[in-house]
């Protein structure tokens, strides 16, 4: 008994150690700066879209966060992974199981023939009872620290499916405003098309009245008749393209679209304001699919320690005990009990090869989400720089636009004076007016872009989840 307990406790010091590598999170060049000027304080936080000053986007946000199918997937993966979080734990743990049973049996006379020589005389029973009540234990020490790995590998499956599920509501929110947007920005495209088809009807009927006063040609009726037409044959596309933007944004928030009651809203001038950036490291804590990849690699190196530790012994404790009887008066006497100890050892000398290949599978796998890591920190960096430059562009632009459509609009009012005075002819008036139907298209689109580029900035800066960083 005291070599065996001696072995027990040599095993159990050797149990404290771990096979495979432990987990060292990679690093980069995450303090250099961007390339573009920006604000170094991180900002933001979890409502970011609460910046661009719209309750009914953040209300269809909110809806999308709370009803969106996809991330309600995403969801039920987080609990998957957390459930087996608690499952890889509990085989750390000792095993009991608690037996309890009731026999009746009766003996057949015909065979064997043993049984029915013994029963005919009387020296056992025919037929009657049997009790039995035993507990049992068992415990496999982990020698090798394969099921310390294991319980590494769930440990870093849960935050990345938590992470995983971040992503995608970065995702719902960044597609709910870009969708509620497009909406936004082709109803006033809409809106400023019909206007401008509605001044071309005015004017071609005072042309056409100037035309039977003969004070005008009837080519400038023809021409009048022609910008018409093709002011006209832009309103169907963008009414489908705000159609398919009102459908898009109902998938979203998880409705119909008939349900959603939407109204035309002019955009703030000022826009979202300045986006701060912080530092690439904020940006690295800040990125869900970042963090996701960087657990996914942590577990993909326990899943090496896994395979590694296959290649040692392991053994198992199991004790059973409990009380056998054919009565229930004799069932807890002690002539009834039975007690029984076990120590399994176990180690796998020859495995065909299968060993060897599922450590090369993991070390494969590991090698694949560094890579995939290395790419999701590369990209991060990539959109980011793309976005603060983007962002920049977009409300450069529109301060240019929207300086322009001013000039446009005091063209065509000055034009359309100086044609009523007769000091210009119709061309003039007709370009002015093409002109400013151009801008305003372009104003309603630049101003829609700025608050894409808004959407596209903060979802690659990463938002500023509560769990960011944890």
């Amino acid at each position: 008994m005291k070599r065996a307990t001696g072995i027990v406790l040599s095993m159990a010091v050797l149990a404290g150690c771990a096979a495979g590598p432990d987990f060292e999170a990679p690093t980069f060049g995450d303090d250099a700066k961007w390339r573009q000027s920006v604000d170094a304080e991180a900002g933001g936080d979890a409502g970011w879209w609460i910046d661009y000053d719209d309750p009914a986007l953040a209300a269809r946000v909110t809806q999308a966060l709370e009803q969106n199918r996809e991330l309600e997937a995403a969801l039920a993966r987080v609990e998957a992974a957390v459930a087996g979080r608690r499952a890889a734990f509990g085989a750390r743990l000792p095993v009991v199981i608690a037996d309890a049973r009731y026999t009746n049996f009766e003996q057949s006379l015909v065979t064997p023939r043993v049984a029915e020589q013994l029963i005919r005389s009387g020296i056992i029973p025919r037929d009657g009872e049997f009790y039995n009540a035993t507990l049992e234990a068992s415990w496999e020490l982990d020698l090798a620290g394969g099921i310390r790995r294991s319980v590494e590998r769930a440990d870093a499956q849960a935050p990345a499916a938590v992470a995983a599920a971040e992503a995608v509501a970065l995702q719902v929110a960044a597609e709910t405003v870009t969708a509620y947007t497009d909406w936004q920005t082709f109803s006033r495209r809409v809106i400023a098309a019909e206007r401008n088809v509605s001044l071309q009807a005015e004017s071609l009927s005072i042309i056409e009245g100037k035309v039977r006063l003969g004070l005008s040609r009837r080519l400038d009726a023809v021409r009048a008749g022609s910008a018409l037409a093709e002011r006209q044959s832009r309103v169907p596309p963008l009414v489908a393209a705000r159609e398919a933007a009102l459908e898009r944004l109902a998938v979203l928030v998880g409705s119909e679209s008939s349900a959603l009651e939407l109204s035309v809203r002019e955009p703030d001038p000022a826009g979202p304001g300045a986006i701060a950036a912080g530092l690439k490291s904020d940006v690295l804590r800040r990125r869900p699919d970042v963090r996701a990849a960087e657990r996914t690699l942590a577990a993909a190196v326990a899943d090496q320690g896994v395979a590694a530790a296959a290649f040692f012994p392991s053994l198992t404790l199991s004790a059973s005990g409990g009380f056998e009887a054919g009565a229930t008066s004799d069932l807890l006497s002690g002539d009834a009990r039975s007690i029984n100890v076990l120590q399994f050892l176990r180690w796998p000398v020859f495995q065909g090869g299968r060993l060897r290949a599922a450590k090369a599978n993991a070390d494969a796998r590991q090698r694949e989400a560094l890579a995939n890591y290395e790419q999701a920190v590369l990209r991060a960096f990539a959109d980011s720089e793309a976005a603060i430059a983007g962002y920049s562009a977009a409300n450069q632009a529109v301060l240019a636009v929207r300086e322009a459509q001013k000039l446009a609009a005091e063209a065509e009012s000055l034009a359309a004076r100086l044609y009523r005075e007769g000091l210009v002819d119709y061309l003039a008036l007709l370009d002015a007016q093409l002109q400013l139907a151009t801008v305003d298209d372009a104003l309603a689109a630049a101003e829609g872009e700025v608050l894409l580029a808004a959407t596209r900035l903060y979802k690659a800066l990463g938002g500023d989840w509560d769990s960011a960083g944890s």
